[in-house]
């Protein structure tokens, strides 16, 4: 759970995140846990890679939308 000091110091300009008026955390692309996911899953991140898995029927079950399983 982040404190407030830690979410303080999150509203940094600098950082790869920001802080919403809720004082909810969103990361942005530039962040490295987005990086990484986005390597890890392209299927989510990635709209062409998705497209290309989906049309070739090699998209996984789990990233099926709802009406396709």
């Amino acid at each position: 759970m982040l404190t407030d000091a830690a979410l303080k110091n999150m509203k940094s300009k600098d950082k790869p995140y920001k802080v919403t008026d809720h004082g909810d955390v969103q990361i942005g692309v530039e962040h490295p846990l987005w990086q990484a996911m986005a390597r890890l899953f392209p299927e989510v991140f990635n709209g062409v890679v998705r497209a290309e898995l989906q049309d070739l029927s090699r998209l996984p079950r789990w990233a099926l939308p709802a009406g396709m399983l």
